[in-house]
């Protein structure tokens, strides 16, 4: 994923106020983007359901789709590896009831039972890291960019 993000160029002991809120958006942003494709159904475009023939055709057409031949996306690579993961687990009956298992008792099966951060959580995190500076924060000055983002 590319997303835009400004940040300040003045040279800082410790990060001001716009770095810090620039930070935290692209936190939140980043946890949205990985929530689109949270569970390995997601990633095949399936319901928990889903027969093995039906798990067997998603994984054709999504492999054909996010292969890095064929995709034009910066992240053909890591899409297809999500892909492939998610097939091996979801083709498997004894793997895909320990997955179902863990998706059903709220945990994340890809990391051993973490929770998101909500924002609040995350704001908190901030205000208790940089006190005052991320309270009042005044802008610097800004530079455009992409920054390309690798969840690895």
């Amino acid at each position: 994923s590319s997303v835009l993000l400004s940040v300040c160029v003045r040279p800082c002991m410790a990060p001001c106020g716009t770095c810090v809120l620039a930070l935290l958006l692209l936190t939140l942003r980043i946890s949205a983007e990985q929530r689109r494709w949270n569970t390995f159904y997601d990633i095949l475009g399936l319901e928990p359901t889903a027969s093995h023939q039906e798990v067997q055709r998603a994984y054709r057409r999504a492999a054909l789709l996010e292969h890095p031949d064929k995709s034009q996306r910066v992240d053909a690579e890591e899409r297809f590896r999500r892909v492939a993961e998610a097939f091996e687990v979801l083709r498997n009956a004894e793997r895909r009831h320990w997955y179902d298992d863990e998706l059903a008792h709220g945990g994340d099966p890809r990391n051993g039972n973490a929770q998101d951060m909500s924002s609040s959580a995350a704001h908190d995190i901030f205000k208790n890291q940089f006190g005052s500076v991320y309270e009042h924060w005044q802008p610097g000055y800004k530079v455009e960019g992409d920054v390309i983002l690798n969840n690895k």
